[in-house]
């Protein structure tokens, strides 16, 4: 017997059955949907908040990007590079030597050397030129750098990634993990309830400053003291090299700078006084120096900088990276090198 053919309350009864049938099977499979729907989009929007602090290495590929997309009128001193430089290159001290305008975009090494030279691309063609640009990356970044899911980090949309330059290339597998840690956080090896639940939330170790500084702020004690014998160790047999990404990096800024007359300042990382009276560590920054010139296409607009040999142990966190009394060793010693450097090329 159909509907039609059924008492009218019969018929009724059968249609509110049918309906309430049709709809228990929906909501078991709508209700996980809209919940796992609601929670991605909300670890999506955690970590770009820095409501997660020990995230700060994520957020800062982020906020720095958000910091030069907004940036309205090109400064004197821009300042590029991993987190060597992020927390060590203090941009009111080119202010308050050279005058003008200085900001600190560096972010962290797991984002590569090609992040360097695409802020730097991206800067000149929405922001400006730059009169002088300073980079910051350690050399074992330089050395290993290649892909990495950070990328997907950088607050574009993925229609914008082609016009990067040097074109980021990624294999099938490289461009699916950007695009999960991208669009579904919560698959992602770097999902930040992971991050949040494993690690202590510290809200004091790092300070952003608006000029993109991230000063490291617990500098009370000694974290290590290299002896002789442990320098040699670490530079045993190594030599400097670059990565095929690197390499695109370098060729690129030269190309940059060249073109649009930029002084490019590439400088070593910070090294304790320890390491500059050991021989197999100032061969191997000798072989890195030699590297990095190679690629120099204007000599007189494209320097290497050695950087400060004279900061005490004690203002280093770890081998690379200084707290915050040690920031201001740095960017002075980083500012005289540079006054000799140009001093040295206007004689030429």
């Amino acid at each position: 017997m159909s509907l039609v053919d059924m008492n009218p309350d019969k018929r009724e009864t059968m249609e509110i059955i049918h309906e309430e049938t049709k709809w228990g099977f929906i909501w078991p499979v709508l209700i996980p949907c809209l919940t796992f729907s609601i929670i991605n989009l909300a670890v999506a929007w955690v970590p770009r908040n820095r409501l997660i602090k020990n995230q700060y290495y994520q957020t800062e590929i982020h906020n720095k990007w958000v910091m030069l997309l907004k940036s309205k009128q090109p400064v004197e001193w821009l300042i590029l590079g991993d987190s060597t430089g992020l927390t060590s290159m203090r941009p009111d001290m080119f202010v308050e030597r050279f005058g003008g305008s200085s900001i600190n975009l560096c972010t962290i090494g797991a984002a590569g050397t090609l992040n360097v030279a695409w802020m730097l691309d991206t800067y000149i063609k929405k922001v400006g030129i730059p009169k002088n640009v300073v980079v910051v990356i350690s050399p074992s970044v330089w050395s290993t750098s290649g892909f990495n899911p950070d990328w997907a980090f950088i607050p574009l949309p993925f229609n914008q990634w082609r016009r990067l330059r040097p074109l980021p290339l990624m294999k099938g597998s490289e461009l699916n993990d950007v695009l999960i840690t991208k669009l579904v956080p919560l698959r992602s090896p770097l999902n930040p309830l992971t991050v949040w639940i494993k690690l202590p939330i510290q809200h004091n170790y790092f300070s952003d400053y608006q000029d993109g500084l991230v000063p490291s702020l617990n500098g009370d004690k000694k974290f290590f003291s290299p002896s002789q014998n442990s320098i040699n160790s670490e530079f045993k047999k190594k030599n400097f090299h670059l990565t095929k990404d690197s390499i695109k990096t370098l060729q690129h800024i030269s190309d940059l700078g060249a073109l649009n007359r930029i002084n490019i300042f590439i400088c070593n990382e910070p090294r304790s006084a320890e390491y500059f009276i050991n021989d197999r560590y100032l061969a191997y920054l000798s072989d890195y120096e030699n590297t990095v010139m190679s690629f120099g296409k204007d000599k007189s607009h494209y320097f290497f900088l050695r950087g400060p040999s004279h900061i005490p142990a004690f203002k280093f966190g770890d081998v690379r990276h200084v707290w915050y009394q040690g920031a201001y060793n740095y960017t002075q010693g980083i500012i005289e090198q540079i006054e000799a450097q140009l001093s040295e090329a206007s004689l030429k």
